[in-house]
C-alpha cells in the first residue's frame, strides 16, 4: 500500500516502466480486497476474560441493553454503563458478549482508560483487517480506517472498557450505525449514546452469589448480615467468598462477620 501511495506522483515515470505499473496495481488490488473482507472472514479478537462462572443478577441490566440495541435507535445503539469501582461494570460487559455474542459476527474488546490504549487498540484492528496498515503511523489515519469499516460493515460488538479520559469526542464514532458499541465507565460526565446506570445487589443476589461462591449458605441469616455489613458492593462480597472459600469450614459465615467487626 505504502508502495502504491508513494507512486501516485510518479505517474510520468511509470508509464516507461510497465511492469512496474503492473506490480503497483497489483499491490493496489490486494489492499481493495483486504478492505471488503466480510466480518464472517476476519478472525475476532479473544476476549481478555474467560466467562464467570459466579456471576449473579444483573437480568434487568441486560433487558435494558438488548432492547435499546434492537430499538434501533441511533443513540440507543450506544450504550454506557456507568457507575461506581466495584458494581461489576467489567464483568457485565463480559457477560453481556458471552450471552449475546450469536448476534455478532466480529467484535472487538478495548482497554479504553487512555487514549493511547483506544489507538493501539484501533491499529490492532486495523492490521487484522489489513495487514498492510501495519505501517500506519498517523492518528487520524487509523481511526479513519477503523470507522470507515464499521461505517461499511453490520453486526458488529465494540466494547470500551473502563473509559475514563475527557478524550471522547464524534471523532471517536462512526456515522452510520451498523454495529453496537458498550462502554462501561465510572466517569459519569461520559455519556456515550444511552446511559444505563448499575447499582449494587440486591439482597437476594448477594445471596445467590454467595451460593454461587462457596456452595450452598444455610446460615441466611448471618449471609444477609454479612452482605449489608458489606454494603452489597460486589467487590467486597467477592472479596470475602474468595476469604471464606480458601478457609472454608462451618462456621466460615461468623468467623468472617467477626473478622470484619473488628474494622466497622
Amino acid at each position: 500500500m505504502s508502495e502504491f501511495l508513494s507512486s501516485i506522483g510518479k505517474i510520468p515515470e511509470l508509464l516507461t516502466k510497465p511492469s512496474k505499473v503492473v506490480d503497483i496495481y497489483e499491490d493496489y488490488k490486494k489492499t481493495v480486497n483486504y478492505f471488503k473482507k466480510t466480518p464472517e472472514s476476519l478472525a475476532p479478537n479473544s476476549l481478555p476474560f474467560t466467562r464467570n462462572s459466579h456471576f449473579t443478577g444483573r437480568e434487568h441490566i441486560f433487558q435494558e441493553i438488548c432492547d435499546g440495541f434492537d430499538s434501533g435507535d441511533t443513540i440507543s445503539l450506544a450504550q454506557t454503563i456507568t457507575g461506581m469501582g466495584g458494581l461489576g461494570k467489567t464483568q457485565t460487559a463480559v457477560e453481556y458478549y458471552y450471552r449475546y455474542a450469536d448476534r455478532y459476527n466480529l467484535y472487538q474488546w478495548i482497554q479504553a482508560e487512555t487514549r493511547s490504549g483506544v489507538l493501539a487498540a484501533y491499529k490492532q484492528f486495523a492490521v487484522k483487517m489489513n495487514p498492510l496498515y501495519e505501517e500506519l503511523s498517523s492518528e487520524s489515519l487509523i481511526i479513519e480506517v477503523v470507522l470507515e469499516w464499521m461505517d461499511s460493515n453490520d453486526k458488529w460488538l465494540f466494547i470500551y472498557d473502563n473509559a475514563e479520559g475527557i478524550y471522547w469526542d464524534t471523532d471517536w464514532w462512526p456515522k452510520n450505525h451498523k454495529g453496537n458499541i458498550l462502554v462501561t465507565t465510572r466517569n459519569e460526565h461520559i455519556s456515550i449514546g444511552k446511559k444505563v446506570d448499575i447499582s449494587l445487589f440486591k439482597e437476594d443476589e448477594a445471596i445467590e452469589f454467595f451460593e454461587k461462591r462457596i456452595g450452598e449458605v444455610k446460615d441466611i441469616e448471618n449471609a444477609k448480615e454479612l452482605a449489608k455489613r458489606l454494603g452489597y458492593l460486589p467487590l467486597a462480597l467477592e472479596q470475602a467468598a474468595a476469604y471464606m472459600w480458601i478457609h472454608r469450614g462451618l462456621h466460615m459465615l461468623n468467623t468472617y462477620l467477626s473478622l470484619i467487626s473488628r474494622v466497622y
